[in-house]
């Protein structure tokens, strides 16, 4: 068994498994059932290998650059490039810095910095990041930069193992195609945890299904577990069918035979005793009657248990199947035609021009999807019209009456203090049964909607947050990346219920199927 110190909840139970060299495997699950968990169990296993741990989170120093960053995968390198940049930066040197900038070159000479170095401008390509100034903050890229540079880093490490939680996440389509490219040609063996079907049909030949506290074992990629599991699925249902079929025929066997025996039992004749305490001459068959009565019941007392039996077994084989819920939403009041209006926008980073001049206007009902390669201000374009960011030039205006709902990638607008149900509810406790809903059919449920937001994992709080939304059901919807983190049956959900909503939907997305499924109008940045 295996649950965090401190709290009841076991996470698995009675596992076990084996990851050999070379091994190309995918894990799949729903949202908190451990698959990140299970990831860190296999990394601190793994004493005797040089990992590769990609986690959902990327975590950097304030101010840190790209290239310390990427050099902090080696033991003080990074921070020894970060001194040797500071000084480099100054115009003049004094005599003792410059003693310190010689020792600092020779250490990272020893530590094989420009070796290293070297080999980052190798792989860049890799990654498409070609563009990129490796001396630029890590903190402006966007989260799909971030996550190329975090995979770049693991890659120069050479490492025996591959660990990748999410690896998907933020990635523009042309990085999939170049990351599914190197996994498949790589003889590194990989344990990856992510949402994309494409990309596990890519790039496993074996998936691990996380339920119900254990591990299921499938060979082939996603789309064989999937065939697999379902054929599975009907076996069992055929198997339970019949069954039933089987208890339906013996509850009316023991109903009759229990019956027969009643009625036997209440009509057996009365003995008379001669001398001796002997059954009178006339009376000697009553005996026969007895047995038979007796016997009556003793076999309908092993039919009955053998029923019981069955019905056991039938509830065990029994495959659970889901009831499907759906969301409605309240009616779209807003009567503008025009609900969005960008007049000639402007922004830049550094020479990083994002938008010159930008113009576009969304109508009411509208579904946009917002496309492009990773840096190209995707996400950039919605923190603008939603006040995060400021625009360099130009105006963009809401309709007035507009009620708008923001769903950011990062789910920093989630309070900490509250637990998943409160942050759906905000105060509106006469709801909760709605709030509960729309809930479940994101796949929270139960338990899970008491427990405090800190406390949920990454695909959780993507839920809560847009549960929240959809439970506020304003006139717009503004989602950055909103499949991210979501197991496969969430997107699907979520799918479903924006099909359902009135109002207007303007969302990025790099998830195809999704941006097939709901928009009727694509802006694709370059």
């Amino acid at each position: 068994c295996f649950s965090y110190p401190g709290s009841p909840e076991i996470i698995f139970e009675g596992i076990s498994f084996s990851v050999y060299s070379g091994a190309k495997i995918g894990i799949v699950g729903s949202n908190g059932s451990g698959k990140t968990t299970l990831l860190k169990i296999i990394q601190n296993s793994a004493e005797k290998l040089k990992v590769g741990y990609l986690s959902q989170e990327i975590c950097f120093s304030d101010n840190q650059s790209i290239r310390s960053y990427i050099l902090s995968a080696f033991t003080d390198l990074g921070e020894i490039y970060e001194k040797i940049s500071l000084l480099e930066s100054k115009i003049e040197l004094s005599e003792a810095e410059g003693v310190i900038l010689a020792s600092l070159y020779t250490d990272y000479s020893e530590k094989d910095g420009f070796t290293i170095e070297a080999e980052i401008d190798k792989k860049i390509p890799l990654m498409g990041l070609e563009y990129c100034d490796l001396n630029g903050k890590m903190h402006l890229l966007s989260g799909g930069e971030k996550t190329k540079v975090a995979l770049l880093r693991l890659l120069i490490t050479n490492p025996d193992i591959l660990i990748l939680d999410e690896p998907t996440n933020h990635l523009d389509t042309e990085t999939l195609d170049r990351l599914e490219g190197f996994l498949g040609e790589s003889n590194t063996g990989y344990l990856i945890v992510s949402h994309d079907r494409k990309f596990l049909d890519s790039c496993c030949t074996e998936i691990w299904e996380i339920k119900d506290k254990k591990i299921n074992i499938y060979s082939g990629n996603y789309s064989d577990y999937k065939k697999c599991k379902n054929e599975k699925f009907l076996r069992a249902l055929e198997t339970s069918k019949q069954l039933e079929k089987q208890i339906s025929k013996l509850e009316i066997a023991v109903d009759k035979t229990r019956t027969e025996a009643n009625i036997m039992e209440s009509f057996k004749p009365k003995r008379s005793f001669g001398k001796g305490k002997k059954i009178c001459k006339r009376d000697a068959g009553s005996g026969k009657a007895l047995l038979r009565t007796q016997n009556k019941q003793r076999a309908a007392n092993a039919m009955s248990l053998r029923l019981g039996r069955m019905t056991e077994l039938s509830d065990k084989l029994k495959p659970f199947i889901e009831k499907k819920r759906s969301l409605s939403f309240g009616e779209n009041n807003l009567r503008n035609n025009t609900v969005l209006k960008i007049e000639k926008i402007s922004k830049k980073y550094g020479d990083n021009i994002l938008f010159d001049e930008f113009s576009l206007i969304v109508s009411n009902k509208d579904s946009l999807a917002i496309t492009g390669p990773n840096g190209s201000g995707k996400s950039t374009l919605l923190k603008m019209l939603m006040g995060i960011e400021k625009v360099d030039s130009g105006s963009y205006s809401w309709a007035l009456q507009a009620s708008i709902g923001y769903y950011s990638q990062e789910l920093e607008l989630l309070d900490p203090q509250k637990t998943v149900l409160e942050s759906v509810l905000k105060g509106q406790l006469t709801e909760e049964s709605r709030a509960r809903t729309i809930l479940g059919c994101l796949r929270l449920e139960k338990d899970a909607v008491l427990k405090k937001t800190t406390e949920i994992s990454s695909g959780e709080k993507s839920k809560t947050m847009l549960a929240s939304l959809l439970f506020d059901s304003p006139d717009v919807l503004v989602l950055d990346e909103p499949t991210n983190h979501l197991e496969i049956e969430a997107r699907e959900a979520l799918e479903s219920a924006l099909e359902n909503y009135g109002g207007t939907l303007i969302f990025v997305s790099h998830d195809r199927y999704f941006v097939e499924k709901l928009a009727n109008n694509v802006l694709e940045l370059t």
